[in-house]
């Protein structure tokens, strides 16, 4: 399964694509709710991709295994958000 997750993110990159998360395994729903909240949560608001994904993880550790399907393939440090810089 993750394999199919690794290609499915190259394809992904070969498109100009920078950064991709996605999961290794099938997920529940509500762990799945969780970990999406926490995560957009933090990484909308200048978090980089990396912290977001661990505060998002740590939310859902006692959920099982479910924590550990969730994979990043890019830059840990990159941002969604930036922030303006006014002069």
């Amino acid at each position: 399964m993750n394999r199919h997750l690794a290609g499915l993110a190259e394809a992904f990159f070969e498109r100009g694509i920078q950064n991709y998360i996605g999961t290794g395994w099938p997920v529940a729903d509500d762990p799945a709710v969780t970990f999406a909240a926490t995560f957009y949560a933090e990484a909308l608001t200048g978090g980089t991709l990396g912290e977001a994904l661990a505060s998002a993880r740590e939310k859902i550790l006692s959920e099982g295994s479910t924590w550990g399907a969730y994979q990043h393939y890019g830059q840990v440090d990159a941002t969604l958000v930036t922030q303006d810089v006014k002069q």
